[in-house]
């Protein structure tokens, strides 16, 4: 396969890097090293110095300074979050129902971490029959221990794609855009 091309441009629009990526890479989420891609054998980070796998399986939900969280599914579609950092990515998991699947589009990463890492806070979609989201929510988690922390309910219409959603500087405040009317 045809390696796609990933450049780092300063913002006078000098090129600082070009990073040959697999053309089934797909660019999730930018870090302070490089870019983490999701591609069907794994989560890898691109930087100048090249392309390196961080996990053998899963999907981006989250991505922080140092930190990851991923959707690793089992054969019996069991689904677990696992979180950790960029060198140990496995570090605690957390169990989610066989009914939810992280929010997200077209790959992107919707999780968020707090400024200090310690939460992350995960919109989850829940679907009872068919392929309509019933309920959305946003679960937040401790990344030490896995345990949810809290749930917050959101709206059933919200399925999180293009929102606004992060946390305060201080980490003591979560924001969510809730609908697009004024």
């Amino acid at each position: 396969a045809r390696a796609a091309t990933i450049v780092r441009v300063r913002l006078d629009g000098t090129v600082t890097d070009r990073i040959a990526i697999p053309q089934a890479a797909q660019p999730v989420a930018g870090i302070p090293d490089g870019v983490l891609l999701s591609t069907p054998s794994g989560i890898h980070i691109a930087s100048g110095g090249g392309v390196r796998r961080i996990t053998r399986s899963g999907q981006l939900v989250a991505a922080g300074v140092d930190r990851l969280a991923w959707l690793v599914c089992d054969a019996d579609l069991s689904c677990q979050i696992a979180i950790g950092t960029l060198a140990d990515p496995d570090q605690v998991r957390v169990a989610i129902a066989r009914t939810e699947l992280p929010g997200g589009t077209h790959g992107l990463a919707l999780g968020r971490f707090s400024p200090d890492g310690r939460r992350l806070a995960l919109p989850l979609l829940r679907f009872d029959a068919g392929p309509e989201v019933a309920q959305t929510s946003v679960a937040i988690i401790d990344t030490t221990t896995g345990f949810e922390v809290s749930r917050v309910p959101a709206p059933p219409a919200q399925a999180f794609e293009g929102t606004p959603f992060d946390w305060s500087p201080d980490g003591r405040l979560l924001f969510v855009g809730l609908g697009t009317s004024l």
